[in-house]
């Protein structure tokens, strides 16, 4: 895995099997990356100069593989998900510690999802295939980041319609685009 510059981020990471079947995430607002891979490690790699990336910090988050990583909206979060649907949130905002701020765990047979972050709270966003009947559901997890020992917030609602992306709308919690399954329709979905 070679970056434009033909920096090879694998001796970056210190050892070649921290590379096998990996995901990469780019940092929406940032010039970093996080790397997730089989062995459940993340890696955060900073790439002010990409010929030089540098390893800001690792987690060993899982003895599962991490199958999914997402920044938030303005890039001070990322939440990864194992392949047993462990669901760590955590803390990527520069010039602060960066640490696991929540875990949990909820099967969740996701097509997309992404979060939104606010002065206090992350939204996490789901489109969630349907295991039961045709319709699709949406489901919002919100975590308090004022209080971390807070509870959670869930909130989940059916769609009439069946999608296969959902993005989100002008960050705003509750207002999504949603695409259509078999055509190009682009809608605004929210809570009835």
């Amino acid at each position: 895995l070679d970056i434009k510059s033909g920096a090879n981020i694998s001796k970056v990471l210190k050892d070649e099997k921290n590379m096998k079947d990996v995901i990469i995430e780019a940092n929406p607002c940032y010039p970093f990356i996080a790397i997730g891979n089989s062995c459940g490690n993340v890696f955060c790699v900073q790439l002010i100069d990409p010929r030089n990336p540098t390893l800001l910090t690792e987690f060993l988050l899982s003895r599962e593989p991490i199958q999914h990583l997402r920044f938030s909206n303005f890039g001070h979060y990322l939440l990864a998900i194992d392949v047993e649907w462990n669901h760590f949130v955590i803390s990527t905002m520069p010039g602060s510690k960066q640490t696991v701020l929540h875990h949990f765990r909820r099967e969740i047979f996701m097509k997309e999802f992404f979060s939104i972050e606010s002065r206090n709270e992350l939204s996490i966003v789901f489109l969630v295939k349907s295991t039961s009947s045709n319709n699709d559901s949406v489901l919002k997890i919100k975590v308090k980041l004022d209080d971390l020992d807070a509870e959670m917030e869930t909130d989940e609602w059916e769609l009439a319609t069946p999608y296969e992306m959902m993005l989100p709308f002008n960050n705003s919690f509750d207002l999504f685009y949603g695409v259509r399954e078999k055509c190009r329709f682009i809608e605004v979905i929210f809570k009835n």
